[in-house]
């Protein structure tokens, strides 16, 4: 019995943190939301409760579970026109996978942490990313606007080079 209550709680856990960081993805309107990352994150932590229960390398159950959730997160990656999008997404992905193995192990507090972490990193980091877009992208449009004057006046030098010859 207390197997049982000790695997709930795990998964559980995994559920709620999982749960905190798939919903941030959600309110982004990112495509791997709430359900996706709760289902890798108690996803994980049952390979590892089911490994460690039935007598196989944790270590080597934990590289499988990075493994798969590789090529999960690789299917978020979208490449198009020279930009690359969903790299955090699938960040996000593997950093879940890393939270439910820690709540499999019993790693309660590191899970929980890195669970804050990780919400720090999308919410702050994202206000930052835009401020430095918008501060760069002004700077684009200052220099293409210099641009354009300058090469409005040499067009209009030109023109009265010409007009004087």
């Amino acid at each position: 019995m207390s197997e049982i209550l000790d695997a709930s709680w795990k998964l559980g856990l995994a559920l709620v943190l999982a749960g905190l960081v798939g919903v941030e993805r959600s309110i982004a309107d990112k495509p791997a939301g709430i359900r996706t990352l709760i289902l890798v994150g108690i996803g994980s932590t049952l390979f590892m409760i089911v490994a460690e229960k039935g007598g196989l390398d944790p270590g080597r159950a934990a590289a499988g579970v990075i493994t798969g959730v590789g090529f999960l997160g690789a299917g978020t990656i979208i490449r198009e026109r020279g930009a690359v999008h969903g790299l955090t997404t699938a960040a996000s992905i593997w950093a879940v996978a890393g939270i439910g193995i820690a709540c499999a192990r019993g790693l309660w507090f590191l899970a929980i942490i890195t669970t804050v972490g990780v919400l720090g990193v999308l919410w702050l980091m994202g206000y930052l990313e835009d401020y430095l877009e918008g501060t760069l992208e002004d700077r684009k449009q200052k220099r293409e606007e210099r641009r354009n004057r300058s090469a409005l006046r040499r067009k209009q030098v030109k023109k009265e080079g010409k007009r004087t010859s």
